[in-house]
This record gives C-alpha cells, sequence and structure tokens, in this order.
C-alpha cells in the first residue's frame, strides 16, 4: 500500500504543476514514515523544505517524524516556524504544546494549548487537550471537571 502510495507521488512529483509536486511531496513524506522509515523521511522532508522552505505542511510533517526519532529540539524549531507562516494551523499549535508540556515549559504549554482549542474545539483531540489544559492548571485535582 504505502509502495503504490510512494510511485505514485514520485509521478506527481515529476510534474511539471509545482503545486502538485509539493502535495505529493507532504503525501510521500508521510508514506514513507508511516512505513516505518522514518530516517529516511527525515531526509525527504529536508530536502523537500529545500525547495518549499516555507511551507507549514511540509514544515509540521518533518517535526512529526522528528518527534518519532526523539529530535525533540529540531521538531520544536520547525514547529515554531510552521506557526509563523501558519499561525491558525492546529496540528502545529497542539503538536508544539505537548513538546512544550513535556520540557517542563508549562506556560507555553498552556497558551499553545487554549491557542489549539479556540482553533479546534469539537473534536477527540480537542478533548484530550482540554483534559491536558485543565491538568496543567489545576492539577490532578481539575480532571473531574472535565
Amino acid at each position: 500500500m504505502y509502495d503504490s502510495a510512494i510511485w505514485y507521488c514520485e509521478k506527481v512529483i515529476s510534474s511539471l504543476d509545482k503545486s502538485l509536486a509539493l502535495h505529493g511531496m507532504i503525501l510521500k513524506g508521510s508514506a514513507i514514515d508511516d512505513k516505518g522509515d522514518t530516517k529516511r523521511a527525515v531526509i525527504f522532508y529536508r530536502n523537500a523544505l529545500s525547495l518549499y522552505p516555507d511551507n507549514y505542511l511540509l514544515l509540521y510533517n518533518y517535526a512529526v517524524s522528528c518527534e518519532r526519532i526523539a529530535l525533540m529540539g529540531e521538531a520544536e524549531i520547525v514547529l515554531e516556524r510552521a506557526l509563523r507562516n501558519r499561525v491558525s494551523h492546529p496540528g502545529s499549535n497542539l503538536k508544539l504544546a505537548y513538546l512544550k508540556k513535556n520540557k517542563g515549559e508549562k506556560v507555553s504549554a498552556i497558551m499553545g494549548l487554549y491557542f489549539f482549542l479556540l482553533l479546534e474545539n469539537d473534536t477527540g483531540r480537542s478533548r484530550e487537550a482540554l483534559r491536558e489544559l485543565v491538568v496543567l492548571l489545576y492539577g490532578d485535582a481539575g480532571i473531574d471537571t472535565v
């Protein structure tokens, strides 16, 4: 399945349409990563970002791959860059909030979770983000309120 997706993405990437090529790169990197070759996905995303350095989805997916292989500092830097390009991307806000939480940067995590919840407030991941926010604000005592 992933090999077929990668094959089709390569066809799209080699097209003359720059917009289609970008979307093919986003999908190809995800397919490589989901196939289990995260290190190769990271290399692929780095190369893709040399062509499209400001695309927030490429940056976000690169950060996801970096996080999977414990490149947390790189993931954080890239997510901040993605948000400079598209502050309204819920996934980047959420992922960065969790990275900040794991680093012990409570206020940054709270602000990231708040902003995420402003953008996306009625999904499974928003319910989990709300639980995380309540715990950050009130500790375990607040979990009964969610």
